[in-house]
């Protein structure tokens, strides 16, 4: 048994600008759709795959924002917990 230490914003939305990682246009595109609409699914889906390469230090944030919206997406969780693990942060 593990447990994964995660920190929840206040139930707010994190400023995704705020976040460091080198930006695609599509990650782009799909941060200004979630400025206009935090439960377009579609662009959160973008987002999360555009950090998909990214250490979990830089993605941890972006899931943490995910989460606060979608608290039982369970693919999302899976590929949260694989990048803590794969981290080693258990």
């Amino acid at each position: 048994f593990f447990s994964i230490h995660f920190h929840l914003r206040e139930h707010r939305m994190v400023l995704l600008k705020d976040v460091k990682f080198q930006r695609t246009p599509r990650a782009e595109a799909a941060e200004t759709t979630l400025r206009a609409n935090k439960w377009d699914t579609e662009a959160w889906d973008v987002l999360l795959q555009e950090l998909g390469n990214q250490p979990i230090e830089k993605a941890r944030a972006v899931y943490d924002a995910f989460f606060e919206q979608f608290p039982t997406a369970a693919k999302y969780w899976r590929n949260y917990i694989a990048k803590e693990m794969q981290a080693k942060n258990f």
